[in-house]
């Protein structure tokens, strides 16, 4: 995977794409993701950070994930998502 670049690779989804993404996630590189998403064409996308958080946000804010699958991901919105 290290030598695989997923902006050439993935460049589009036909799907909604939502990223839940802690800043200290060091398996999967915070900047990386957010500038992943930036580029991918996808009928929706939201990328959700989570301060506090590393490689698992649904274990370290639950409360914050339900929210977001709640109000953004089965209602097929992202308006809980950062500002662009």
């Amino acid at each position: 995977m290290l030598s695989t670049d997923l902006r050439t690779r993935v460049p589009q989804v036909a799907v909604p794409a939502y990223f839940l993404h802690g800043v200290h996630d060091y398996t999967c590189n915070y900047g990386l993701a957010k500038g992943y998403l930036a580029t991918l064409r996808a009928p929706v996308k939201g990328f959700y950070t989570f301060d506090a958080s590393a490689n698992t946000p649904m274990f370290e804010g639950p409360a914050r994930v339900l929210h977001i699958l709640r109000e953004d991901v089965l209602t097929g919105r992202a308006a809980l998502s950062d500002a662009p």
